[in-house]
């Protein structure tokens, strides 16, 4: 009998299929069958995401024996030709990766700037956790109708961008111990003008079950400005944390600030005392008028005894 009247699924092997990493398997699923979403969940057993994608491809092929275009076609050859069209683990390096940082950037990135098609149906801004922008982004990713050299370039130079921008700008000041500080930041932050659009969009992001010393460096780093631009945002940012220190600082330690006039000559003597006494000029001031205060009642009694002789002197005069 001749091998075509045999069942369709009878001279079909997929043992191909092996050879595809899941987000590939993904992306040919979702090609065959049409699908407006690649329907990825991250948080499910990779193992068993690949499994149902494999029943996915081998049903299509069972289910319309016309799929192949041709005697000649195999679905081996028609599953090649889809999945040089597709992504693969590799272009995708960025959901196995271990920074926080960068998934939040990636994920701030896609969802303000839409620069790809046919974005998730699911409102970025209910997206809570790092599992979840993942799941958003792997499946903003696959179901691009854009081509495949565009989604790699796009990654690619969306990667590149974070890397360089990290390099340029530290957050080493941010301490995810200090509970002050990371409520201080997650209300002063989003209030910068360059930040206010991209929380608007996603006003959840600062929110998610990160520490702040992950959430602020991705968002700064996204942010569509000059180089220039940031290094500013950057030193008000972090001069406006030291004011804050500096004002519970000296509210702690029942400290006044003072604003006084000197003259050019004091101010000079002020900083030849503060550098040769290695201490810094409020504190040199401090000194001075302690020693001065300590002295002051012997003073007064000085004056007070100096104006009882003159007035002696002039009785005796009478």
């Amino acid at each position: 009998m001749p091998i075509l009247d045999k069942p369709l699924e009878k001279v079909m092997c997929f043992e191909f299929l092996e050879q595809y990493d899941v987000y590939q398997l993904a992306g040919i699923s979702q090609h065959l069958n049409h699908k407006q979403s690649a329907d990825f969940n991250f948080q499910s057993n990779q193992k068993l995401t690949s499994e149902r994608y494999k029943s996915e491809i081998v049903g299509c092929f069972k289910n319309a024996s016309d799929i192949l275009g041709g005697l000649h076609k195999t679905p081996e050859s028609k599953v090649r030709t889809i999945a040089y069209d597709v992504l693969s683990l590799s272009d995708m390096r960025f959901s196995t990766t271990k920074d926080t940082r960068l998934i939040i950037y990636i994920f701030t990135k896609i969802v303000t700037n839409s620069p790809i098609q046919h974005l998730p149906e699911i409102p970025p801004s209910t997206i809570t956790d790092i599992s979840s922008m993942l799941n958003y982004l792997i499946n903003a990713f696959i179901s691009s109708q854009i081509q495949v050299e565009k989604k790699r370039e796009l990654i690619n130079a969306i990667i590149e961008e974070y890397y360089s921008s990290s390099e340029a700008f530290k957050f080493n000041w941010l301490d995810d111990k200090n509970d002050d500080q990371a409520a201080w930041v997650i209300d002063y932050f989003p209030k910068i003008s360059a930040v206010k659009s991209i929380v608007a969009k996603v006003p959840n992001v600062m929110n998610i079950n990160e520490s702040h010393t992950k959430v602020v460096p991705a968002i700064f780093h996204s942010l569509g400005i000059s180089n220039a631009e940031k290094k500013l945002l950057m030193m008000n940012f972090k001069r406006a944390w030291s004011q804050k220190k500096y004002r519970e600082k000296t509210t702690r330690e029942n400290k006044k600030t003072l604003n006084i006039v000197v003259d050019e000559t004091v101010s000079i003597q002020l900083h030849q005392l503060s550098k040769q006494f290695d201490m810094p000029i409020n504190q040199v001031i401090t000194l001075m008028t302690n020693q001065f205060a300590s002295k002051s009642e012997e003073l007064m009694r000085s004056i007070e005894e100096d104006k009882k002789n003159k007035a002696t002197q002039f009785s005796k005069l009478l």
